[in-house]
């Protein structure tokens, strides 16, 4: 472990969080208070009441079941908009720590500076880092999804990919998009295709949509927000 590096990382993203009183997307909102039902109500109720007239009500369920366990200790703040600045900052840090995990892994040089050059890669890329979302996660277990790919087990791969279909199910194409393409490089360069490590990656991505209430209803909702939105 590289404390140096972890602190440049955790200096960053509190900087880039507190830069602004602003919270940068109203979805925080939503984010934080389903996360706080679930601390008052039980993490078994996903109904989230005030969602009566969408599919959210109508399944039953959340897709981003993970990420609202996951934001429950920020829900203790008396100021839950403090609260979303403090779980943002914690967000990016988990989002450039995995990158930087995964550049290291993979042998790349000087891997301290590729998490940084992330950062400022573009204006987009670092509106979203200060968001309050899953996404940033789901962006850094990609990578790391990926580097696991190249040279690594296959049981953490299913250990991974649990935890990106856990915390982000919209997004568990991510995994499945990965797995094509290595697949698809090592038929053109002719190389031994590990099928341990796509069986690994499918049972993973089963295992965190089952570890949720009403999955079913969550994969359901997930179609919504994948297909139907892109559709419409």
């Amino acid at each position: 472990i590289n404390t140096g590096v972890i602190l440049i990382l955790i200096i960053i993203s509190v900087v880039l969080q507190f830069s602004s009183p602003n919270i940068a997307d109203p979805d925080g909102f939503y984010h934080i208070r389903h996360a706080e039902i679930y601390r008052t109500n039980g993490i078994w109720d996903s109904s989230f009441p005030w969602t009566q007239f969408s599919v959210i009500k109508k399944y039953g369920a959340d897709i981003w079941y993970g990420f609202h366990i996951f934001l429950i200790p920020f829900t203790y703040f008396n100021d839950l908009v403090f609260g979303i600045k403090v779980a943002g900052a914690a967000i990016t840090f988990v989002a450039l720590a995995l990158f930087f995990w995964a550049v290291k892994r993979l042998g790349i040089k000087l891997p301290a500076l590729w998490p940084i050059l992330l950062v400022t890669i573009s204006p987009d890329v670092l509106y979203r880092l200060t968001m309050t979302r899953p996404h940033n996660i789901t962006l850094g277990l990609g990578f790391l999804i990926f580097s696991f790919f190249i040279k690594g087990r296959a049981r953490s791969l299913l250990i991974i990919s649990a935890l990106l279909s856990f915390i982000h199910l919209a997004l568990l194409w991510i995994p499945i998009l990965i797995a094509l393409v290595v697949v698809a490089v090592k038929k053109f360069q002719k190389q031994d295709i590990e099928w341990k490590k796509i069986a690994a990656v499918a049972a993973g991505l089963t295992i965190g949509l089952m570890a949720r209430p009403n999955p079913w209803g969550a994969l359901k909702l997930a179609y919504v927000q994948v297909v139907q939105i892109l559709m419409a």
